[in-house]
């Protein structure tokens, strides 16, 4: 009887184990997004092996599209940044118009040229209107550029004033260059989600062996608890045997 009445005290404290033990593996499986971690690791294998194929290959067209890049600003004679800026000068109408202008002012100026002497009334109003569009191109520039180095000189040989073969060059460009920053993103993206799983599936083994540990805690604590209720009942059979035999 005493052993039993032992036995039953050490059962609550026993069970308290199992319940601890169980909760310790459910929140470490829940915390660490475990499921079966051998299928886990075989799916991360793939996504990497798959995201390392698509990150060479985006890695090709990058490449293939920065030497197109290079190819057309040697052709323009223009950076990046002077292209763009082209591309949003030309948009504005008043730009074009006072372009096309300039370019019509400086043909009347050759034309007249061998004519008249710089000092007459005719070259005198052809150089004043000249004068005058230029400084409203130069003012449009430094509102749209600042200090991008873009000249009136590279705006005019940028085919701004109807050089059509010139501008599609600039916009073929332009569209190089965001194409390539495009692909920029998308490497930096696949990249980093092939080292997210990358990191994950190195934290396979060490997760493994854990919940291992973790299991093997429920297992002895439940065990024990088994053992105990198992010893607490042959005592009770021992103990009514003896109180019959007594009587």
């Amino acid at each position: 009887s005493e052993a039993k009445e032992f036995l039953l005290a050490q059962l609550p404290q026993s069970e308290l184990a199992v319940r601890q033990a169980e909760t310790d593996l459910r929140d470490f499986l829940e915390q660490n997004n475990i499921g079966v971690l051998e299928e886990e690791a075989t799916s991360l294998v793939n996504q990497v092996e798959r995201l390392a194929g698509e990150a060479a290959t985006v890695q090709s067209t990058l490449e293939g599209t920065r030497a197109q890049a290079n190819a057309l600003q040697s052709k323009i004679g223009l950076t990046a940044d002077q292209a763009f800026l082209v591309g949003t000068i030309r948009q504005n109408p008043g730009v074009q118009e006072a372009l096309l202008d300039l370019q019509e002012v400086e043909r009347e100026m050759a034309a007249e040229g061998s004519q008249f002497k710089p000092s007459s009334p005719v070259m005198r109003q052809l150089q004043s209107r000249k004068d005058s569009l230029e400084a409203f191109l130069q003012e449009q520039i430094a509102l749209a550029g600042g200090g991008s180095g873009l000249s009136l000189s590279r705006i005019q040989g940028a085919g701004a004033a109807g050089d059509d073969i010139a501008q599609l060059l600039i916009q073929d460009f332009v569209n190089t260059e965001v194409s390539y920053i495009g692909l920029q993103q998308q490497l930096a993206t696949l990249r980093n989600a092939q080292a997210t799983y990358q990191q994950r599936l190195s934290s396979i083994p060490s997760l493994s062996a854990q919940k291992r540990t973790l299991e093997r805690r429920v297992t002895v604590a439940e065990n024990t608890y088994s053992a105990l209720l198992t010893r607490v009942h042959e005592l009770e059979v021992q103990e009514n045997e003896a109180t019959y035999n007594t009587t």
